[in-house]
């Protein structure tokens, strides 16, 4: 979203920390799509490093084939 297309308009999800409901998969807010994954990604502090480091550089989306610029 780029600020010229912003609209400050009502949010549809519910409170904060509605997410971690237990049946939050089985009645999920209006208009969304549930889905849970699971990945093992092993064991060991070099592999939950490596992870954490993948995860916050766009690892994961780069990983998945999705192209990142700067705008």
């Amino acid at each position: 979203m780029r600020r010229g297309t912003f609209r400050d308009e009502t949010v549809d999800y519910a409170a904060v920390g509605a997410t971690q409901a237990s049946d939050l998969l089985q009645y999920p807010p209006e208009r969304s799509i549930p889905a849970a994954e699971a990945w093992r990604l092993g064991s060991g502090e070099d592999r939950f490093r490596t992870a954490g480091e993948a995860l916050l550089s766009w690892g994961a989306q780069r990983g998945a084939g999705l192209e990142l610029e700067d705008v």
